[in-house]
């Protein structure tokens, strides 16, 4: 008995010995062969494969395959599938091989003997189709399902892996119609649905095929969600937003919900500067003031809409001044000022100084939001903003450093708070306090807003180059008063003392900013004639100015969208991408020449 107890302990020690050994030898081929130390490898995996031939079957065969001995690959593969109860494999195998060695017939004879294995098996298919999917072998897929759907008169096997193929390989109208009968048949969701046109959403022939058939399909379901959310998906794809309002409008009516479909068709419409659109929007949610969450919203946003098209126009529409007038105060004729209102009250007072010079009356509108009950923190914040400038445009500097100081002390860590610092930092650059003002200015440089850190930086920029020359400090407390007078929109006074400092020979290192700030409030005033012919003086007199290539980039901005001059637009943005490439409009300017140029969509950029 002992000595039969020894034999077997023995026995288990050699056991545990070849498992060591195997365990080893397989982390070391596996080490070489990430390597690429394929000849070591390859003495390894041999002697694996021997042990453990369908353990290690696939690691012999890839290591030939590296070594690119293909005549041995197949020799291997063909002895083993001797051996080997797993034919469909050896056939794929072999069949890659051949298709390694560039032989069609052979590959192509092997791949068809792994589709006869599997037409009465799903499963098989299925792996057949993880076999050669990486491989991009498309059309010997297709035709494997289509026989395996055929063979077994079922065509939901493997339809997902059909719809796939069929988008992969142009054939837009099988897979939309599969797509169709897969979502009916299955009784889809959207989100499923989506799922399978996802990968070929910017395929603009795929979208113009799928629209004929779900708009087909929604002629005979109209009250189906499925339908509806898709054809509402397919418009947003195209930015057909007209038509996809049309189908939220018509959806919140039959199916009683509260509008939000309509306003986020609105918000993008909006957002993509498409005002009509946006404003029909708004205005249907306003009339289902009843069945509407979003009724004081939707107002506030047509407001937006209207004063967003008088600022994007290059001419003072009074039309539409009077039109948004007549409309506001009718708003607070049945809806008087509250916390429910804030947005709108505040967007009036800017309409009301903006648009209409009174300024009295929008400081008292600000005044009263800010006293009213449930304001939210930040409507208050900006409104005390909004009236610090007012108190600015009318001399009183004092009180408007109290209200951004407010709004700093509220808004510490927000964007409120940075633009507080910045408008209070202005108000020291106004008064002549360079000092002080570079100081605030350099702390803003690395603020989280691009449009406050890129201000920040060309006035801290501009101090710190003119600051320490004692002759040029009256020029700067001069362009310091011209722009305030801008901001009071004084600009008779305001463009008469730059036209006082570009005439003075002491200040003629400040002529290129004084060229740049005159272009930038012409272009404010539509004057874009003038302000090209500035910024063409600076580009050209003053090529190694800090401001030239803003110049460049201001230029072609008219260039582009005020003279739709899009030969001369391109070349602006060139320029800088050949001469300033770590300017912060670089980015910008590349995007915007190569939409002119017509390399990309929108979407793309």
């Amino acid at each position: 008995m002992i000595r039969k107890g020894f034999i077997i302990i023995l026995l288990l020690i050699k056991i545990c010995s070849l498992e060591a050994q195997n365990q080893n030898d397989e982390q070391l081929a596996k080490q070489f062969y990430d390597q690429q130390e394929y000849e070591k490898s390859e003495i390894l995996y041999r002697r694996l494969y021997e042990k453990q031939p369908q353990v290690f079957y696939s690691n012999y065969l890839s290591n030939l395959l590296a070594l690119r001995r293909y005549d041995e690959a197949i020799q291997f593969v063909e002895s083993h599938k001797k051996t080997s109860n797993d034919k469909l494999l050896a056939h794929l195998d072999l069949g890659y091989i051949f298709l390694k060695k560039k032989d069609t017939a052979l590959n192509q004879k092997e791949w068809n003997k792994a589709i006869e294995l599997a037409i009465n098996d799903s499963e098989k298919g299925q792996f057949i189709y993880d076999y050669l999917m990486p491989y991009r072998q498309y059309d010997i897929l297709i035709r494997l399902i289509e026989a395996i759907q055929k063979k077994q008169k079922n065509n939901t096997i493997l339809s997902r892996e059909l719809i796939a193929l069929y988008l992969n390989t142009g054939q837009f109208q099988k897979g939309a119609q599969l797509i169709i009968q897969k979502a009916e048949n299955e009784a889809l969701d959207f989100n499923q649905f989506v799922y399978y046109i996802q990968n070929h959403s910017d395929n603009k022939s795929f979208l113009q095929t799928l629209e004929k058939q779900i708009y087909t399909q929604l002629s005979k379901n109209p009250n189906s969600d499925l339908w509806n959310e898709s054809a509402i998906w397919l418009s947003l794809q195209n930015k057909n937003y007209d038509e996809a309002l049309d189908l939220c409008k018509a959806l919140m009516k039959r199916k009683n919900e509260n509008g939000y479909r309509v306003l986020y068709i609105a918000d993008l419409s909006f957002q993509d500067e498409q005002f009509d659109v946006a404003l029909e929007g708004y205005r249907f949610l306003i009339s289902q003031k009843d069945r509407s969450l979003y009724f004081h919203q939707a107002y506030y946003k047509k407001f937006l809409s209207f004063y967003s098209m008088l600022e994007k126009s290059s001419i003072k529409d009074s039309i539409k001044i009077r039109t948004l007038r007549s409309e506001f105060h009718e708003y607070f004729t049945e809806n008087p000022a509250s916390y429910q209102n804030a947005e709108a009250q505040i967007l009036f007072a800017k309409f009301k100084y903006r648009y209409e010079n009174q300024i009295d009356s929008a400081v008292l509108i600000l005044e009263n939001l800010i006293k009213l009950p449930s304001i939210k923190k930040n409507e208050i914040s900006i409104a005390k903003l909004e009236l610090g400038d007012l108190y600015v445009i009318k001399g009183d500097e004092w009180e408007a450093a109290l209200l951004y100081g407010q709004v700093d002390a509220d808004e510490k860590d927000s964007p409120l708070g940075e633009l507080a610092r910045f408008k209070n930092a202005k108000l020291f650059y106004y008064k002549g306090d360079f000092e002080l003002a570079q100081d605030l200015f350099s702390i803003l440089k690395s603020a989280t807003s691009e449009l406050i850190s890129n201000d920040a930086l060309e006035i801290s920029v501009f101090i710190q180059d003119n600051l320490n020359d004692d002759s040029l400090n009256l020029g700067m407390k001069k362009m310091a008063e011209a722009e305030l007078y801008f901001l009071q929109n004084k600009s008779n006074q305001a463009f008469k003392i730059l036209t006082e400092i570009q005439t003075n020979k002491n200040y003629n290192d400040l002529l290129d900013d004084i060229f740049f700030l005159k272009a930038k409030y012409l272009i404010q005033y539509q004057s874009f004639d003038e302000a090209l012919l500035l910024l063409d003086s600076l580009i050209l007199k003053f090529p190694r100015s800090i401001l030239a290539d803003n110049a460049y980039f201001m230029s072609g901005k008219i260039l582009e969208e005020q003279k739709q001059d899009s030969e001369k637009a391109q070349e602006r943005y060139m320029q800088i991408l050949l001469k300033y490439k770590d300017s912060i409009f670089t980015s910008e300017s590349r995007k915007r020449l190569r939409k002119l140029r017509g390399e990309l969509q929108d979407e793309q950029l």
